[in-house]
């Protein structure tokens, strides 16, 4: 709707963001090497009289298919590489794209006794949104609130205590609904998926003992395990293996970090430079590990 009405050539594309609120659909510009400030911030769609409202934005030049379609892959091309996970971060988030959105969130839907399918997922995606705000600079941080320390003054601890809150709701909803489909499969991969991100968190961040309690038994189904031993099994002596995102990476990390799988992979070194949130860390040193021979 916005690209077949609005111009955005005269703006950087990143500038232009979409936030999903409770009362409707906003835009408005972020400001260039101010990330946590947002101007122009006008409602665009609105719940409550179910209607588009009128923006002020330079209207579009063309509004032909081509010139829609152009529009939306220059902007998106711009945003992001990964298109498939900012759709479904707006699709499964009952609100997204500013500011605390998680908290939001967490406060509308956190005391509620019973919620469906949608609502646990969307709730465990901001708890573990959330959770990262203690180590990472992401969107909570950029409202200018500091995340509440329920849980003390540590981040380890308030991240260790987040990170369980969306798990507990992972889990409810890999109970009730256990062929519920994600992204990343369905709801008992990704549940693994969230105890290696748990894992790999606290063990960049330095605290390998808290890190290793995330590796419990029988995270991920069995299946997924078994398969992920075949990429170790096809290795010659020496080999690199290079993996990309979360299903290729965490079942095979788990397969080599958790004590509770055996026979374990003979493999020695993991290099993780690829893992965004790693090389992002102060002081942080990648370090390629390469074999004697």
């Amino acid at each position: 709707m916005y690209f077949s009405h609005y111009a955005f050539s005269d703006f950087v594309p990143y500038n232009l963001v979409f936030m999903k609120k409770r009362d409707g659909w906003y835009t408005a510009d972020r400001s260039p090497g101010h990330p946590s400030v947002y101007k122009h911030i006008q409602l665009f769609w609105s719940d409550a009289s179910r209607t588009w409202l009128p923006l002020d934005y330079p209207s579009a030049k063309d509004s032909s298919e081509k010139a829609v379609a152009e529009a939306v892959a220059g902007y998106v091309g711009f945003y992001t590489n990964d298109l498939p996970t900012y759709n479904y971060e707006y699709d499964h988030c009952v609100y997204h794209g500013y500011p605390n959105w998680d908290m939001d969130i967490i406060k509308d839907f956190g005391d509620r006794p019973a919620l469906d399918a949608a609502g646990l997922e969307s709730l465990a995606r901001a708890y573990g949104h959330y959770a990262g705000s203690f180590f990472y600079d992401v969107d909570s941080r950029h409202g200018g609130t500091d995340p509440k320390d329920l849980y003390g003054e540590s981040p380890k601890d308030n991240f260790i205590g987040y990170e369980k809150m969306a798990l507990d709701s992972y889990n409810k909803l890999r109970q009730q609904y256990p062929t519920y489909p994600t992204l990343w499969g369905n709801i008992a991969i990704k549940c693994g998926n969230e105890y290696l991100y748990a894992y790999s968190t606290l063990l960049v961040n330095g605290f390998e003992d808290e890190a290793k309690k995330f590796l419990a038994p029988e995270i991920y189904p069995d299946s997924f395990v078994q398969a992920s031993r075949l990429y170790f099994d096809g290795l010659e002596p020496n080999s690199l293996l290079i993996t990309t995102k979360d299903n290729d990476t965490y079942p095979l990390w788990y397969l080599h970090a958790s004590p509770a799988l055996s026979p374990r992979p003979d493999h020695r070194e993991l290099c993780l430079a690829g893992i965004r949130r790693i090389p992002g860390l102060p002081g942080q040193t990648i370090s390629w590990p390469v074999p004697d021979q």
